[in-house]
């Protein structure tokens, strides 16, 4: 292996180290008697090769940063093209999951022609695989986050139930909690179709457009619209829960099943991740 191949297996670190140590160790002896250029030559033989493997080095640093930016920029482009879609979840049934990962979520979001069903059947798999492990992340989140302090034995209740398989009792009383999580905070009348309208649009043209925040709220606010509609019949299946009707008796509880709460749990995780808001608007009301 010649030189140049031996500095093309080593770290862009340490071959500029392996350049500079070259340099350090080369020394201009201008011997009397000799011909200047001819004692200085070797030492601008040692600059020349140097400063081209250095030059080489930069090259192959400026291309590999390129195909950074550019992966980068890719990957971007991506993250945005699937959180566009936050409000074809939500019509779904579902709301933005903030313990899953880039990769996966865009797995989900970017499939044709996805229905309830579908969507059911990858969020009941997400978090039932490996022994739960992505549920009882969601789980420990709940259960430690200061927002529900106030609703902590109910949602403690819910989970035993979930447990259990005993979706009938767990579903209402994660409506309660989810409602609940927004509207005493912010103080939002939910019962009022256009003060929750309200709300919600201005928290959405209120967030930088674009940003992760921005998707939270357009993607809590049409889960909303949809679990909350009030012009909704209790004399057809609704694919997506309905809480005017589970809450007023309507509903059929066999019906509730495992989708319906984990749908409900995430929820209520979607609407804690703006955590830092929920915490500004509490003060607010306690200063009043």
């Amino acid at each position: 292996m010649d030189e140049s191949d031996e500095r093309d297996t080593k770290t862009m670190p340490e071959q500029l180290a392996a350049i500079t140590k070259e340099l350090s160790g080369r020394e201009l002896r201008v011997e009397i008697g000799k011909n200047f250029s001819e004692s200085i030559q070797p030492w601008l033989d040692a600059i020349a090769k140097s400063t081209a493997a250095m030059m080489a080095l930069v090259t192959r640093a400026q291309q590999s940063w390129e195909e950074f930016i550019k992966l980068f920029a890719e990957a971007m482009q991506r993250t945005h093209d699937a959180l566009k879609r936050v409000e074809l979840l939500a019509e779904l049934g579902w709301t933005l999951p903030m313990h899953m990962s880039l990769p996966e979520f865009h797995d989900l979001v970017m499939r044709e022609n996805l229905t309830v069903e579908r969507v059911d059947e990858w969020f009941q798999e997400h978090y039932t695989r490996d022994d739960g492990v992505e549920f009882n992340t969601l789980r420990n989140f709940l259960l430690s986050s200061n927002e529900l302090t106030f609703w902590k034995p109910l949602v403690e209740q819910a989970f035993r139930a979930f447990d259990r398989g005993e979706y009938a009792i767990c579903l209402p009383s994660l409506l309660l909690v989810f409602e609940g999580s927004l509207a005493r905070p912010w103080r939002i009348a939910f019962q009022n179709e256009k003060k929750r309208k309200r709300f919600f649009e201005r928290k959405i043209n209120g967030a930088i457009a674009g940003s992760i925040h921005h998707y939270i709220w357009k993607s809590v606010g049409h889960f909303c619209d949809i679990v909350f509609e009030t012009a909704v019949s209790d004399g057809r299946e609704h694919p997506v829960l309905k809480r005017n009707l589970i809450l007023h008796g309507k509903s059929d509880p066999s019906k509730w099943d495992q989708a319906d709460c984990l749908r409900l749990f995430q929820a209520i995780s979607t609407v804690l991740s703006i955590g830092h808001e929920i915490s500004t608007a509490s003060r607010e009301r306690s200063a009043r």
